[in-house]
């Protein structure tokens, strides 16, 4: 079975990523929908009214199944921040995803988007 690839939204407006998240290999419960599952790779989605732009800024592994968390008072899975972008690598366009909730499954034409703005950027950073 094909593991599926996320978006996970950041409202850095209630949480900021970047106060929150100190380096890459941390471990954070973010809220998801049942299909999310151990080992699915996601991207993060910094979003908020206190951001200009709306861009992806981090990559990483689902760790865990997902689970009900009492404080979260809903559904949530293990997300492993693996690489954390010096800058972001991809901003947001209207329709590339449609997300309600937390996190959306991503098409493969908007994965192969966002990898190539990923292998364009860590170039730049050579």
């Amino acid at each position: 079975m094909k593991d599926n690839t996320y978006i996970f939204i950041c409202n850095n407006d209630k949480w900021n990523f970047f106060d929150n998240v100190k380096k890459e290999g941390h471990i954070e419960p973010w809220k998801c929908t049942k299909s999310v599952k151990l080992g699915d790779k996601f991207y993060i989605h910094l979003g908020g009214n206190s951001i200009e732009e709306k861009v992806i800024i981090a990559t990483g592994t689902v760790v865990s199944e997902s689970y009900i968390d009492i404080e979260e008072d809903g559904l949530v899975a293990d997300l492993q921040i693996e690489k954390i972008f010096d800058k972001p690598v991809l901003k947001f366009k209207q329709g590339m995803y449609q997300v309600q909730g937390s996190c959306a499954r991503l098409r493969e034409e908007i994965i192969e988007e966002i990898e190539k703005a990923i292998k364009l950027s860590l170039a730049q950073n050579i």
